[in-house]
């Protein structure tokens, strides 16, 4: 294993808690060509809880995600597949990406999965 990562976050604020996993594997080649394959998950808890003394029920939702992304380093391109489910949307969605890191350090992104409302959403960073 390359790199392991936990990465767990609190907003009180905001009233939400977060986990994240990382896992990284990298694959040398021959050639300059290297994939690296990264596996992460996570675990997003947003919600109020009631006050103390006061009658009423808290609202939590929750929503779980995980993804796999293959990198290329030679060439700078990855390739994402997802699926996040929440207790709102109560079914699996599912998301394809591919990223290109351009010179100088920045890079492009598109983005392509389902919403709840059964139609496509895409993204372009």
């Amino acid at each position: 294993m390359d790199k392991a990562a936990v990465d767990p976050r609190f907003d009180s604020g905001e009233q939400s808690s977060k986990i994240t996993t990382s896992l990284i594997k990298s694959v040398p080649l021959q050639s300059d060509y290297s994939p690296a394959l990264q596996i992460e998950g996570g675990l997003i808890q947003k919600g109020q809880m009631p006050l103390l003394g006061m009658l009423g029920q808290g609202t939590r939702n929750y929503e779980i995600h995980h993804s796999a992304k293959v990198t290329i380093t030679g060439i700078g391109t990855g390739f994402v597949v997802g699926q996040a489910m929440s207790t709102t949307d109560d079914k699996w969605l599912r998301s394809f990406g591919v990223e290109q890191t351009l010179f100088k350090g920045g890079t492009i992104s598109i983005d392509i999965g389902e919403t709840a409302q059964m139609s496509s959403m895409r993204t372009f960073r």
